[in-house]
Parts: structure tokens; sequence; C-alpha cells
């Protein structure tokens, strides 16, 4: 600008002698010097027109205006009789830019940078423009930790008044944080306070977390993470007194000190509600979790606030106000809380509208509101609808919105908008099972069948262990009161032998009916029949207790299965949950409908599964598994092909599937009446994608036979527990779901099969 500004002055002090005091009627008017810009263009900027007078101001005028455009250099002006001569030398034009020697930023993160600054190819070509570039680049790589980083710009001149720019950027080494240093403190040791910030010396982890890499940003937020931990352990007054950053001569190390000023301990002295409460001040003091004498904590004020603030939320007060006032006694050490409240006006529920939901209809949404229209609207409801739609499993994401209707304060629409995932399609598959070999499928299998809401499939299943063929139909609302209604037919053969399990085969025909009766949003109750007719071959090499069983109960039974249980759901969605208890108790119970072969047996089983947040992404998880199974009348014990198993995947990792418990006689695994697993785990961050799950475990559990001797038969014993560690991976991938297993014994024991990797993939095509 500078340039152009001078320019400018000389060429309005300096013109050309024929024309510094001309005054004549234009003739023509000729550009001269022009190679990428055209004429017609440069006239559309002259203030003077062919047949005009020109004279000294109008040269003035001229000049300026063209200088104006940005599009030249140098211009002049002469006279050739009537002819005005305008003379200019264009701004070079950017031809080609190119950048070179980047690895820690992206091409495409540097193009979004010379986008925003109008330095691309076409663009006249401006020296400052490029000296900006390269200034931002540098904070750029700075903020990243390069802090020795170099940039340099050349530039070529071309034919036309073009150039092309060449930046090479020598990112140098990375600089990383090798000290933090803390001072100012008593409470709490240097150690402990590191251990509060994300930024770190380098370590192992900090291959992946690249927390030993210095930023401004990251300090700051650090910064406000130690105030917080302060101010939830009850230092009201902490502050930070000073931060100093220094970098060595050779910009490779970065060293921190904190000077820090804890001040004195608080205690809550008390709270208070004041304003236009609408309930007893009772009520929402029990919604505080802190009292009198309590330490100070930032943390238990904000939940009691939001505690209060979803009361009135769910009372119809969605807008409602709670302002905190505290009042700090330095003197005393204490701090007293009042919570001011504003609850506004009751709203109501206008309309609930739905978006997203392309393959499922709204009545498959709408039924599973638990917010009504022309209600008072209630935060609540509104999370509990949420949640349900999450349990169908067809829906990946559920968001709501509250959109105000104008003219009238207390009414709003609420918007539902959904993500659905796959529901299922026909299918062909092939996959493979480290317990059940190839898997062969064929089905058309659809949980939200035609989007009604429905499930619906047939097709067959084929693998060493199992072949099943199959039909299913279920109707979650068969009735408008959401009793579920549903159909099973299937043919399964099964044969042990080929997972090294007893040498016999069953085949199984079965036909069903079940219901499912809700108790409550997160409760219900289930009962079902099943006529089925079971036949036992036996192999060659059976042995000793399954020829026994089929001795004295035969072989070929018609009975009735009858099934009732409860389940409890309280987990915020079906597909990979991060809160909540999903738990249920089941009966079987099998009555004859013959009076040869009479097979009358029960089982009794619990199982549940626990999620709870922890923080910064983990998540705690716990498993229980008791089944319990036996005889009755005729009957003194479970038949062996109604036992459990344990061991593989569902049940204890590090161990071969079915392969604990008693043996047969021919030391196959014979499985056992009497089942208790369980698991630990935490669940990580997610840093893949939303559909991968990674889980730290811990597995423990066996299978036991009540009815045995001793312990080297199978009887229980807590001694016999077998345990395992390792890491699970969970992915829902857009075939099928896949499950990875690696995992190590911890107390192995002679005669036990272990198996370091488990995995279950199936692969539709």
């Amino acid at each position: 600008m500078k340039k152009i500004i001078i320019t400018l002055i000389l060429n309005l002090l300096i013109v050309s002698p024929n024309i510094a005091s001309a005054n004549f009627k234009i003739s023509e008017i000729r550009i001269v010097g022009l190679e990428n810009i055209s004429s017609k263009t440069v006239l559309a900027y002259i203030p003077v027109k062919v047949g005009q007078y020109f004279d000294e101001k109008r040269s003035a005028d001229i000049v300026r205006k063209l200088y104006a455009t940005r599009f030249f250099d140098n211009v002049s002006l002469e006279a050739e009789g009537k002819i005005l001569i305008v003379k200019v030398v264009e701004r070079y034009t950017i031809d080609h830019i190119n950048v070179k020697g980047n690895k820690a930023l992206t091409s495409s993160k540097l193009e979004e940078l010379m986008q925003d600054l109008n330095l691309r190819t076409g663009r006249f070509y401006n020296h400052a423009t490029v000296d900006k570039f390269k200034q931002i680049l540098i904070e750029k790589y700075q903020d990243i930790g390069y802090y020795s980083v170099q940039i340099k710009s050349t530039v070529m001149q071309k034919k036309h008044r073009r150039i092309d720019v060449a930046i090479t950027v020598n990112e140098g080494r990375i600089a990383k944080i090798r000290k933090i240093t803390i001072l100012g403190t008593s409470r709490y040791s240097a150690k402990q306070i590191r251990r509060q910030l994300h930024l770190t010396t380098p370590g192992f982890l900090t291959l992946l977390t690249q927390n030993d890499r210095y930023s401004p940003d990251k300090l700051d937020a650090d910064l406000e993470f130690l105030k917080i931990f302060y101010l939830d352990n009850g230092y009201a007054n902490f502050k930070v007194v000073s931060k100093q950053v220094s970098i060595s001569d050779d910009k490779q190390d970065v060293y921190i000190t904190l000077m820090l000023d804890e001040g004195d301990r608080f205690k809550f002295s008390g709270s208070q509600f004041i304003g236009n409460l609408l309930f007893p001040e009772s009520k929402l003091k029990s919604l505080v979790g802190f009292k009198k004498n309590d330490y100070f904590s930032r943390q238990a004020i904000v939940a009691a606030s939001h505690a209060v603030g979803e009361f009135y939320g769910g009372e119809g007060y969605t807008f409602a106000k709670i302002n905190v006032l505290p009042n700090i006694d330095k003197t005393e050490k204490t701090v007293f809380i009042t919570y001011h409240i504003e609850p506004g006006s009751q709203v109501y529920v206008h309309k609930i509208n739905f978006s997203g939901n392309n393959k499922s209809a709204d009545e498959v949404l709408r039924r599973e509101m638990r917010q009504m229209e022309g209600a008072v609207i209630s935060t609540k409801k509104i999370e509990e609808s949420k949640r349900q739609l999450y349990l169908q499993g067809y829906f990946s994401n559920v968001d709501s919105n509250m959109v105000a209707i104008p003219g009238h304060d207390n009414l709003v629409d609420l918007d539902f908008k959904v993500k659905e995932t796959a529901s299922g399609n026909a299918n062909f598959g092939i996959g493979y099972s480290d317990a059940d070999g190839f898997l062969y499928n064929a089905s058309i299998d659809q949980p939200n069948f035609l989007g009604s809401g429905k499930t619906f499939g047939f097709g067959f299943d084929n693998s060493a262990l199992n072949q099943s063929y199959w039909m299913r139909y279920f109707d979650p609302y068969y009735t408008i009161d959401g009793i579920g209604r549903g159909f099973n037919l299937s043919y399964k053969r099964s044969s042990p032998n080929s997972a090294n399990l007893g040498k016999y085969t069953v085949n199984n025909l079965s036909g069903s009916v079940s219901y499912s009766i809700p108790l409550s949003n997160d409760q219900s109750f289930q009962f079902g029949f099943s006529v089925q007719q079971s036949e036992i071959n036996l192999g060659a090499a059976a042995s000793t207790q399954i020829k026994d069983f089929i001795a004295e109960h035969g072989s070929d039974y018609k009975h009735l299965l009858t099934t009732v249980g409860w389940s409890h759901n309280t987990q915020d969605r079906a597909i990979f949950p991060r809160r909540g208890l999903a738990q249920g108790i089941s009966l079987v119970l099998s009555a004859p409908l013959e009076s040869t072969n009479q097979l009358t047996y029960y089982k009794v089983g619990y199982a549940g599964t626990y999620y709870h947040p922890i923080k910064a992404g983990f998540v705690f998880q716990s498993h229980a598994n008791l089944s319990y199974g036996s005889g009755y009348s005729s009957m003194d014990e479970l038949p062996f092909f109604q036992n459990y198993f344990a061991g593989g995947i569902g049940s204890v990792r590090g161990y071969d599937s079915y392969s604990l418990g008693p043996k047969d006689s021919n030391l196959s695994a014979l499985g056992g009446n009497l089942l208790l697993t369980g698991s630990v785990g935490i669940v990580l961050p997610t840093f893949i994608s939303e559909n991968v799950r990674f889980t730290l475990f811990i597995d423990g559990g066996n299978v036991y036979n009540t009815k045995a001797n001793t312990i080297a038969s199978g009887r229980f014993s807590l001694d016999e527990m077998r345990f395992g560690a390792g890491l699970g991976v969970e992915w829902r991938s857009p075939m099928a779901p896949l499950v990875f297993s690696l995992a190590k014994p911890l107390n192995k024991k002679a005669g036990d099969n272990t198996q370091l990797l488990s995995f279950n993939i199936g692969i539709p095509f």
C-alpha cells in the first residue's frame, strides 16, 4: 500500500510535459502496456469518455481511479494530438503456488489458510500477503510444538507479468516439555498437582496422547482444570499467581513454571432458597447434596443447581432460572449458598414432530413417547422418550429440540431428529467363529420390518456345531397398551462332537408363542409356551454318562416348555450403552406330552450387565450370570444336552469355548447344571470410531455338577473358579457385528484348554 501511495503521488506531481497544461477534446483513448487485462476493463474504470474535454483535474482523477483498482504497479498519461494515451504496468499475477516440506500440517489445511488470505492462483501477487501467510504458518506450527520451524518463500517471474510462488517449510524437530515446576503449594505436593494437568513430560502414553507438546491454549485449559480441582476441594480463593514458559536455545525443550496461591480451605455454612419457589423449600433442600460443615465444592454447588433445574423442568417449568449467590466469609472461612429461583410459566407441548426416520413410520417413534402432546412439558419425560427410542436398536442417534411458538410464551413444539441404523435386509453370509468353525447363512431378518417396528425373519444358519432353520415374528405393540406377542418356528440339529464335546447329535423341532407385558418404563414381564420334539442320536464312542442317561430316560421326547421371565432395563441405549443396568430373571419348565420318555426338568437363571461412566470417556462395566437347572418328578438331574457350558467369548475368555467344567468318561467337556460367571472391565474412550468399542476386562467363572461326589468330578467349589484378563474389541461394522478378544488365563490348571485369541466374524454378501 505504501508503494502504491508513493507511486501515485509521483505520477500526480511529475506529469508528461506534453500533457501538463493540456486542455483538449478527447478523440480517442489508447491503453498501452496491457498483457492480461482487457482494454474494455480498463476503460470502464477511466472517469472520462471520448468526446469529453481533458484537463489537469481529470488527469489526477484518471491516475487515482486506476491505482484504486489495484491492477497496476505504475500508471502514466501522455497526449498525442487529441489522443489520450494511458500507459500502465500490470501487477504480477500468481500463476502457481507450491508449498513443500509440510508434514505435521496437511496440505488441505494450508490450502484453507491461503484461501482465507485470498492467496491463490489467478490473484495478484502481494508480498505483504505472502509474509502474513508465513507468519500465520509459523504460529500454527508453534501451536503443535514446532518452535524451530523455518519458512522461506521465493518468486520466479514468467512471461506476461506472471509469477510462480514457492514456499518451503523446514519443520525441524518437535519441542517437548522437559520439566513442569510447581511452586507455592502446601496442601498438595507438586507430584499431585502435575497429575491434574494434561500437559506432561515425555513418556510411553505421550506417543499416543501427544500431551508432551506445549501450546498456550493447552496450558490455559490445564490451569482451568487445576482451578476446578482446587474449587472442588474447598479452596474457594485459589489462584494462579504466574505462569512462565521458557524454550531452550535450540528450541527443542520447553520448561514450564507455575506459581500457585492455594489460599485457605473453606467449608459450607449452609444453603437457602429464595424467590418464587412454588414448592416447599424442604423439597428443594432435599436435592442439595452438601450440608453444613462439608468442605466447599464447586462441583457440589453445580450438581445441586442442576438437580433443582431438572426438578422444575420435570414439573413443566422448562425455562426456570436458578441463580447461585455465594456469600464468602473470609474470617470464618465459610461459604453460604443462596439459590434464587425464577420459575417462569409452565410450558405445554403443542406438537411433536419427527425427522430423519426415512424407514421407520412416525407411529413407531410416537408410541415410544413418554411426553404427550397437549401436556405440561417435562424434561424427565423427554429424556425418557429419547431413551426408549435408543432401546429399540433402530437409531444410532436421537436429538430433541424445543421450538418456541411466536405469540405464545407457554407453548412449544417438540422436534425429535433421529439417525437410523441399518435395519436388516435379505442377505447371504459367510463367516468364521473360533467356537463354531465356518458359518453359512441365508436369511431375511428385519427387526424393523418395513419401518413398522415389528420383527420378521426367516432363514437358515449352518456351522460345524449347529444347523438351524427358523422363522420368527414379533409385534411389540400387539395391543395399544404395549403388550407384545411373538411366534417362532425352528428346526435345529446340534453336533457337539464337532466342538470336542459329547459324541452325540440332537435334532429339535419346536413352535412357540410368547408375550411381553410392560410393567413400567424399565420393567416388563414375559411368558410363553413352546411345543418341542427332541431326538438324541448317540455316536459310536459316546461317553458312559450319556449312555446311562439314554438307557434310563430314552432318546425321543415330546414336551411342553413353559417360560416365565422378568426384565429390568435402565440402560441409556441398546447399542454400546454407557450407563444403566439391564438385568433379568428367567424360569423354564419342561413337562412331558406323552407317557413314555418323560422329559421333566427346570432351569432358572439371572443375568445382569451394568455400565457407569467414570471420567474422561472411560466407562466401568460389569456382568454377572448365575444359572441353575435340575430334574423333577421322574428325572433327578438336568438332561446332559441341556447342560450349561463355560469358556470363550460371552463367558470366561482366555479358555477354549465350552471347555471348562466337568468332563465325561472320554475327557470331553460335559457341562454342568450350575453356571456361575462374571466380568468387570473398563471401556476405553472412543478414539477410532463411534462404531468401535475397546474394553479391558477380567472374567471369572466356571460350570459345576451339583450332583457330583467330588471336586474332580465337577462338584461346586470357589477354588475351581477360572479367571482370564485381556482386551476385547467390538465393531458394529456396516456388514455385521464383529467381536474379538485377546485374553490370557490367570490361573490355568492341569487339563485346561486355553486360547489367546477369540473372535466371531460374520460377513453378509
